[in-house]
C-alpha cells in the first residue's frame, strides 16, 4: 500500500463548457483540464498520489461524484481548478483571483490563503479573499457542490479555486498560453509541497542543450525559472543564471571539460583571433552557401552571439551546424555535418 500522501484535483466543468468571451476557441473546462494535468505532474514529482476527476478531457462527472472521490480515497487535500466569469460577459474590467473553502475545514485557511497569494503573484492581479459561501443559509452545510460531497465525506480539506475572470481579456489571454498554465502548477505545487512538508523525489537530471538555451533564455532576461530550474542550471553555483552557466552545460553536453577551456586537439586548433572551444564568438560576416543554411535559418541578424562547441581548422571556422539549432528542429542537417563561417570574433 502507497504511504504516499493523496491529492485529488478536479479539472472544473466539461472540456468545452463556459467560453472565453475575449479569446474564442477557449474554455474554462479546457484551460483547467490542461492546469489539472500540469499541477498532477508538479506534485507527482514532489512525491504525492494525485487523483483526477477528469483524466480524460471528454470525462465530465457530476460535482457530487467529483468530491465524492476525493472522501473515497481518502485525500488529503480535494482542490477544484476554476476561472471565474461576471454574470454579464460585456463587464470586462473585473479581475482577481479568490478561493471558496469548505465551512468544515476553517483550520486549512492558512494553506488557502498561501495558494491564493501564490496564483495572484503569477497572474499579477489582485486578490479577491479566501472565501466561505453556504447553501440556503445553512451554516453547517457548503454552497458548492464538489466542496460539500468532499467535506461531508470526510475531506474537509476542500478548495474551490477561481483562477481570475476568463470574461477579463488579461486573464483569459493569460490562461490560453500553456507555460502560464505551467507557472501557476509549479506555484502552486510549490506551496502543498511545503506545507505538507513533502519534499521532491531526488533524481538525476541529465543537462542537455535545450537547458543551456533556457539558461540562456534566463540570463537574457526571457524565461522566468522555477526555484528548482534555477537550482539545477546554476551549475557553477554562483547564485545566478548567467551565459557562464549555459556554456559549462555545453561543454558537459559536447563532453568537454565542464570547467575551464579544454585542450584543443590537434584537428580543432586555435585559428583566428585566439578563438577555442568554449568561447563565447560574435558572427561578423553574412552567411553564404547552401552549406549554411541550417545555421542561417535559426541566427537570422548577423552578429549573433553563438558558443563554440568545437570547431575544426580550415579556411576560416568550421561549426557544427547543431550551434543553430532550433530545439524543434529534427532535420539531419541540423544534427550532423559541419558550416563553415567567416568573420568569427572572440568576445
Amino acid at each position: 500500500m502507497s504511504t504516499k500522501l493523496r491529492i485529488t484535483i478536479d479539472p472544473g466543468h466539461g472540456e468545452r463548457d463556459n467560453s472565453y468571451p475575449p479569446v474564442k476557441g477557449f474554455f474554462e473546462g479546457t484551460q483547467m483540464w490542461k492546469l489539472a494535468g500540469f499541477l498532477r505532474s508538479e506534485l507527482e514529482r514532489r512525491g504525492f498520489e494525485v487523483v483526477t476527476t477528469r483524466p480524460l478531457i471528454t470525462d465530465n462527472p457530476s460535482v457530487d461524484s467529483r468530491g465524492r472521490a476525493a472522501a473515497a480515497n481518502k485525500s488529503v487535500l480535494f482542490l477544484s481548478l476554476h476561472s471565474n466569469a461576471t454574470a454579464d460577459t460585456t463587464q470586462t474590467t473585473v479581475t482577481g483571483s479568490e478561493v471558496y473553502l469548505s465551512i468544515k475545514g476553517r483550520e486549512h485557511k492558512p494553506l488557502a490563503d498561501k495558494l491564493l497569494a501564490a496564483v495572484c503573484r503569477v497572474m499579477n492581479h489582485s486578490s479577491r479573499g479566501v472565501k466561505e459561501r453556504t447553501l440556503d443559509n445553512n451554516a453547517h452545510n457548503d454552497y458548492y457542490g464538489v466542496i460539500r460531497s468532499a467535506a461531508n465525506g470526510g475531506c474537509t480539506c476542500a478548495m474551490l479555486m477561481e483562477h481570475g475572470f476568463h470574461t477579463n481579456p488579461t486573464d483569459a489571454a493569460f490562461l490560453t498560453v500553456d507555460s502560464n498554465l505551467r507557472r501557476l502548477a509549479e506555484a502552486e505545487a510549490e506551496v502543498i509541497s511545503k506545507h505538507f512538508g513533502v519534499e521532491p523525489e531526488k533524481s538525476i537530471v541529465p543537462l542537455t542543450t535545450k537547458d543551456a538555451l533556457l539558461a540562456l533564455r534566463a540570463a537574457a532576461g526571457l524565461e522566468i525559472l522555477t526555484a528548482e530550474q534555477a537550482a539545477r542550471l546554476d551549475v557553477d553555483k554562483d547564485g545566478k543564471v548567467t551565459t557562464s552557466d549555459a556554456l559549462i552545460i555545453l561543454q558537459i553536453e559536447a563532453g568537454l571539460s565542464p570547467y575551464g577551456k579544454p585542450a584543443a586537439k590537434p584537428e580543432e586548433a586555435v585559428i583566428s583571433d585566439n578563438v577555442a572551444a568554449g568561447d563565447m564568438v560574435i558572427i561578423t560576416q553574412p552567411y553564404a552557401g547552401s552549406a549554411y543554411d541550417a545555421v542561417a535559418r535559426n541566427t537570422t541578424l548577423v552578429g549573433q552571439k553563438r558558443i563554440v562547441i568545437r570547431f575544426i581548422s580550415g579556411s576560416g571556422v568550421n561549426f557544427p551546424l547543431q550551434l543553430g539549432v532550433n530545439s524543434d528542429d529534427t532535420s539531419s542537417a541540423n544534427t550532423s555535418g559541419f558550416a563553415k563561417v567567416n568573420g568569427v570574433k572572440k568576445i
